[in-house]
């Protein structure tokens, strides 16, 4: 219940839970936390997917899958849903666009036949490194407004707020 009151859920409830005040006064929509991360989410998607597809003609969600599969060496298709917090039918999709284009192959899991996991090809880690270094290079413009110092506290602050927000959903 308090991760529902905390999250916004449940604000009529009558919890004795009281919110600490960190976040700046809200006026309206654009001072609020997600609003501002998703705009600068919807701006990359924007910038670099337009890129992406007509470099690589492949889309983000594509690159997403391709690139986690590289980093690993077997990822399981239930382990990349829950990371990316993508539909399934919308990651099978992309995972079977992968596979008909030789970037990544599936095998079946040993111990439970109706799970797979996704093992990428050597076709899929020449394109994965490609795309690496583009998208390092795009990263590095994105950042260029900031000091090294500024870029390293806001990816940390970046992944603290992911990983509470992660485990708020988990209580949920």
């Amino acid at each position: 219940m308090i991760a529902k009151v905390q999250y916004g859920r449940d604000m009529k409830s009558n919890s004795k839970e009281k919110l600490r005040k960190i976040h700046p006064p809200v006026k309206s929509i654009r001072d609020l936390l997600s609003f501002k991360v998703a705009r600068l989410s919807a701006l990359n998607q924007r910038l670099g997917g337009a890129l992406i597809k007509e470099v690589f003609d492949l889309s983000l969600n594509d690159w997403r899958i391709l690139g986690l599969v590289a980093s690993n060496k077997k990822l399981a298709f239930k382990k990349l849903q829950s990371i990316l917090y993508m539909d399934k039918g919308q990651l099978s999709r992309s995972v079977k666009f992968l596979v008909k284009r030789g970037y990544i192959f599936t095998e079946l899991k040993k111990d439970d036949a109706r799970a797979v996991d996704l093992i990428i090809t050597s076709r899929g880690k020449k394109l994965n490194n490609e795309i690496l270094h583009f998208s390092t290079n795009r990263n590095e413009l994105a950042v260029s407004c900031l000091t090294k110092q500024e870029c390293e506290a806001f990816l940390a602050t970046l992944k603290k707020v992911t990983d509470h927000s992660e485990k708020i959903l988990d209580k949920m």
